[in-house]
């Protein structure tokens, strides 16, 4: 198992929303937390490859729960990506935590 942690933004259209990304690869895939809106949401059955993530998360949120799909592409600790969701896409970027390096 391999796994990184990311302090991660993502764009929503209430502006900017800061937190964490924890990535837990198993081979080809893939389950972690994504920490955003202080609340930690827990996924599984994503998928992975050398440079590219992608997984179902239900982000708690003030407004209720929200379905998304999350695409990411990592290159040298640092994430670019989109959740996309039934009320539209928010981008998605990230960098590596230097105090949890990747296994």
């Amino acid at each position: 198992m391999q796994t990184a942690t990311y302090s991660v933004t993502l764009e929503s259209t209430m502006g900017p929303k800061f937190g964490t990304l924890r990535l837990e690869r198993h081979d080809a895939s893939l389950c972690g937390v994504f920490t955003i809106l202080g609340t930690a949401n827990r996924f599984c059955g994503g998928s992975c490859s050398a440079h590219t993530c992608l997984f179902p998360c239900t982000l708690q949120t003030e407004m209720g729960p929200v379905e998304c799909q999350i695409f990411l592409m990592e290159d040298r600790g640092v994430l670019h990506g989109t959740a996309k969701t039934n009320r539209g896409s928010m981008e998605i970027t990230g960098l590596l935590c230097p105090d949890a390096p990747a296994d």
